[in-house]
């Protein structure tokens, strides 16, 4: 500012004032209308106190001014009914033009674009520092609905200052459209109730920033807060009068938080890693979003009227019939994400902690995936999801690690069972769970338990305390009285309503919580409410304990151990610990045992002392089969894929062609299938017989549970697989049938 003379006019700024604020400086001025004309010798003008102008360019230099003890400034006055495009041409023309922030850039740009200024319009684009930038408003413009709900807030200019296009970026990342829009509509309702649109350059971002994320109906603090920065004339300075009042009385009786783009922003940053679990699960088409592949998904013919709802990590109950079933069953998948995908912020002193909740975490996308089959949500992707082998190839290859570390004999049919138990202990160990004891507090007059964010992710202790009871019923709960401050737990459920909405589903649950009752056990590490198939398993209604409860056997305190209990029978349908096993991975009938089931996609020995003709038979019988087998019978060992078969069967079959050829029984016929038909053969037959192309055992017996190629094929020659009949040969003398091979 050094040579910035603070009566020369290349030096000075503009303002707005309304007509009423000029005629009173002009009398207290004593001058005329005239006077103001005058460019050689401008007037002083005097104001009161409480008076205060917009500022349309030149800030900077005031603030300068006021530094080295300036009390006056050259100023180009002009009334308040000017349009914003005269506004925003005075600002382009000004010496700080070229310093427009990317929130006033783009905000400037739609402006232009919807009045059909094309010329404009590009001159505004063109201020974008990079080609990514106009890139990233490209991208917002395709999408029609977004962009027509970020376009309502163009008026409120105050609203923009802090918005850059990576945030823009971020919540196209989300594709999560809807929901953004619903946010986007929230905020223009607020701001369009505390200023009318002939209002809305009256919005100064200082004034946003005062005041956004504040809960004047929870917090007593934030009620005085808001009313002492008002009566100051540091909120929104340029409404007084009768007006400021008015304007008071509406901030106070703001429901939730004051909501702006900002708080957007931030916010979005929160459903960031649990939008990215939907898109892992869902697969998303190129203009799709999280919602409309949850519509698509939703079998709303199987949930009826009434659907469960999720009270703890353990427990369903019943939710009112008068509730949308796919509003419902959304909001659920949500809040789960929500608890297992978050990522908090932590103290510097926690950096180094190991706590990662649900970042990557494979069991719990595998309860994601066994929560959407329960409320009839269903994908290819969450099927082959199921399927895979993540988490028990990280215990087993934990396992090896220590066998190679202690010198003991590498066994991998021994370190799959080995790692198979261990995950049955751990699935045991979920059990034990506490759950909260009813509804969380939303306020608090201790300051030590106040929310310590507004928005985006709570603290990591917060999250720990509040995930406990992000479920349906107690996010959608009863309000509750203000107190000085408002809890990490209402301000998470406040964000929420921002994107999902608070009715219909806050009157439905506070006027009907007597309707919720409890139904069968939920845990979604044993999957025991998970199919993969198309058939439904019936729900089994039992008496389940209260959520506060532990599921221990120490729980019938008061009894000593030589005390006998007389023990009810179990209600009829009572699964038992092994239920939903099956479920876990697909199973391979005669191949491997439940407890020690192979993982899919991987070569696995076959470990069952079990000759080959005995594999067979057990294979044929079984049914249903969801698995395709690949059976590499020289050598014991064998692939499975899911029955739908895929990209990864296909690259298998491509990678064992090289060195092995194929058969595959059609009817009662062995045949030798070329690469381009086995893929189909494998789908349709389920079995895939695999033999090296040299391989000496072509004599071999198969008393050590091998078998020769010889052997298979008059074997397999001499069953139907269709009727299970056995034909009878020249030496064969027995009568008897042997067993059904289906």
């Amino acid at each position: 500012m050094v040579g910035c003379q603070h009566l020369e006019p290349e030096y000075r700024v503009a303002a707005t004032i309304s007509e009423e604020a000029l005629n009173e400086s002009l009398e207290l001025s004593q001058v005329t209308a005239n006077a103001l004309m005058d460019i050689v010798n401008p007037p002083n003008l005097k104001f009161r106190d409480d008076i205060l102008l917009l500022c349309l360019y030149g800030k900077h230099r005031l603030k300068a001014g006021a530094s080295c003890g300036e009390t006056q400034w050259l100023v180009d006055l002009y009334l308040d009914d000017i349009s914003p495009e005269a506004i925003v041409q005075l600002r382009e023309e000004s010496a700080n033009g070229e310093k427009f922030k990317e929130g006033d850039i783009f905000r400037v740009y739609r402006q232009y674009k919807l009045q059909h200024n094309h010329t404009q319009a590009m001159k505004w684009k063109a201020r974008f520092e990079s080609d990514e930038r106009r890139k990233i408003a490209g991208r917002l413009e395709q999408k029609e609905a977004l962009c027509g709900a970020f376009d309502q807030l163009l008026p409120y200019v105050g609203l923009w200052e802090p918005v850059n296009m990576s945030q823009i970026k971020c919540i196209l990342g989300l594709r999560c459209d809807e929901y953004v829009c619903h946010y986007l509509h929230e905020i223009q309702r607020l701001w369009s109730i505390l200023f009318r649109p002939a209002e809305a350059a009256l919005v100064d971002a200082p004034s946003v920033r005062l005041v956004e994320g504040r809960m004047p109906t929870y917090s007593e603090n934030d009620y005085s807060y808001i009313c002492a920065l008002v009566d100051s004339g540091r909120l929104f300075p340029l409404v007084w009068g009768e007006g400021r009042k008015i304007l008071r009385q509406t901030l106070l009786q703001v429901p939730g938080r004051i909501l702006s783009i900002r708080t957007l922003s931030l916010d979005a940053r929160y459903l960031e890693l649990p939008a990215r679990a939907f898109h892992r699960l869902f697969p998303l088409r190129r203009r799709d979003t999280v919602r409309g592949t949850l519509s698509r998904s939703f079998n709303s013919t199987a949930v009826g009227r009434t659907c469960e709802i999720q009270i703890s990590e353990h427990e369903f109950g019943v939710a009112p019939p008068s509730a949308s079933p796919f509003l419902v069953c959304v909001v659920q998948l949500w809040l789960y994400a929500l608890r297992h995908f978050t990522r908090p912020w932590k103290e510097k002193s926690q950096e180094s902690a190991a706590i990662k909740l649900g970042q990557g975490d494979f069991s719990a996308l595998r309860g994601m995936v066994a929560l959407a089959n329960r409320l009839q949500f269903s994908s290819d992707r969450s099927i082959e999801f199921l399927g895979s082998s993540t988490s028990r190839s990280s215990s087993e290859k934990m396992f090896r690690a220590i066998c190679e570390e202690n010198f003991y004999g590498v066994d991998d049919g021994k370190i799959r069972t080995v790692a198979r138990h261990f995950e049955e202990g751990i699935r045991q160990l979920s059990r034990v769970k506490v759950g909260p004891a009813g509804l969380p507090a939303l306020t608090t007059s201790q300051p030590d338990m106040k929310a310590r964010r507004r928005f985006n992710s709570p603290w990591q202790n917060e999250h720990l305390h509040d995930r406990a009871s992000l479920f349906i019923d107690k996010v959608y709960g009863a309000d509750q009285t203000p107190s000085q401050y408002p809890t990490s737990f209402a301000v998470t459920r406040e964000i929420f309503f921002a994107f999902f909405g608070k009715e219909p589903l806050h009157s439905m649950f506070v006027g009907e919580p007597s309707t919720i009752e409890r139904t069968a056990e939920f845990n979604p590490l044993r999957q025991e409410s998970l199919t993969v198939s198309e058939e439904t398993s019936a729900q089994v209604q039992t008496e389940i304990p209260a959520a506060n409860t532990v599921e221990t056997e120490e729980a019938a305190s008061g009894l000593s151990p030589d005390d006998t209990i007389d023990l009810q029978p179990h209600p009829p349908g009572t699964p038992d610990r092994m239920a939903g096993v099956e479920n876990d991975v697909p199973f391979a009938a005669g191949f491997e045992e439940h407890i020690s089931k192979a993982p899919l996609k991987v070569k696995s020995d076959i470990t069952l002392h079990r000759k080959a003709m005995e594999i067979l038979r057990i294979w044929y019988e079984y049914e249903p089969k969801y698995v395709i087998v690949l059976f590499i019978f020289e050598s014991r060992t064998y692939y499975k894929f899911p029955a739908s078969g895929g990209d990864d069967l296909r690259d298998t079959l491509e990678d064992l062609s090289k060195e092995h050829y194929f058969l595959v029984c059609r009817e009662s016929r062995i045949v030798h299938p070329d690469l381009n038909q086995v893929y189909e053969d494998a789908l349709q037959y389920q079995l895939i017989l695999v033999a090296k192309r040299n391989c000496p055992l072509r004599d071999v017996d198969y008393e050590d549970g091998r078998i020769s190629v010889d052997k298979l094929i008059e074997y397999m020659t001499h069953y139907d697989v269709r009727t299970g009949k056995r034909k009878a040969t020249g030496s064969d003398t027995r009568a008897t049938k042997r067993p059904v091979l289906q």
